[in-house]
């Protein structure tokens, strides 16, 4: 018995030799297949001015690790609305500050598509929704020549493509529609 042990780790150690040998020493990994050298999105909407209420709550809700991959898979888009945008939505909900928006980072994470989403993307006809990281999908129409997301009249101000996915700069902030039913339900609407 003991020697069909020592057999066994003989033809082991013989199949082991033999298969390290097979190792290719030549051989070079392409490390910069599926990589890109443009910057983390996350650093290009810190640097904006406009956006500074946004690239906070990325920050304050964790979003922000969303944002750092440098991989082509990891490619998002972000909408993200200006500061006038958040102080006018913050206004007219009444809220005196973001920490009062219910269930913030799901309304932050709305404006985060799942994809790289370009302008000409959103204006293709076939093109009805957008995957969020908030794991609801953003309606997108058209009406008139005017894109419209999550069923709103958003004007899209402009587009950044300096970094690893495209940032929309847009005039308003978008509730996931579940939010919205919920509050309207709340309010005996």
């Amino acid at each position: 018995m003991k020697y069909l042990g020592n057999k066994f780790i003989y033809i082991l150690l013989a199949g082991f030799v033999l298969l390290s040998s097979c190792v290719d020493s030549d051989f070079e990994e392409d490390t910069s297949a599926g990589r890109t050298d443009k910057r983390i999105l996350n650093n290009v909407i810190s640097e904006q001015a406009n956006l500074s209420i946004f690239s906070s709550l990325l920050a304050e809700t964790g979003l922000d690790a969303e944002l750092v991959g440098n991989r082509t898979q990891d490619q998002r888009a972000v909408f993200a609305p200006t500061d006038a945008a958040f102080e006018a939505f913050l206004n007219e909900n009444g809220y005196e500050s973001a920490d009062d928006v219910p269930d913030l980072e799901n309304v932050i994470a709305f404006h985060i598509a799942m994809a790289n989403v370009t302008v000409n993307t959103l204006a293709q006809d076939n093109f009805d929704f957008i995957q969020t990281l908030a794991e609801e999908n953003m309606p997108v129409g058209r009406e008139g020549g005017q894109v419209r997301l999550n069923n709103q009249d958003v004007n899209i101000l402009s587009t950044n493509t300096d970094g690893n996915g495209n940032l929309h700069i847009i005039d308003m902030v978008l509730v996931p529609m579940e939010e919205v039913e919920e509050e309207e339900e709340e309010n005996g609407n």
